[in-house]
């Protein structure tokens, strides 16, 4: 993940994932430090960029954030700063 602090659109990159484009070949979730699903993310290639906004399309306030990757090989969990 890249850059970390960010101030706008992230890179994740989830090696060792192999989707073919299938959504359900894995998913991102954002979640802030209360555990609020925050924004969900399709992981449709092996490295994805997000924008740093909500499921409803508002850029997330500055802050710490956790990312969980889910894929049939299993879950990661990082953790991402954003910053005004």
């Amino acid at each position: 993940m890249a850059p970390n602090p960010s101030t706008g659109v992230v890179r994740i990159a989830a090696s060792g994932s192999h989707t073919d484009g299938d959504p359900a070949g894995g998913l991102i979730e954002v979640f802030d430090v209360l555990g609020r699903r925050r924004a969900s993310l399709p992981l449709t290639a092996a490295e994805i960029e997000w924008d740093g906004t909500d499921r409803n399309g508002r850029r997330l306030a500055a802050g710490v954030y956790l990312l969980r990757l889910q894929t049939p090989a299993g879950v990661l969990t990082a953790k991402l700063q954003i910053v005004p």
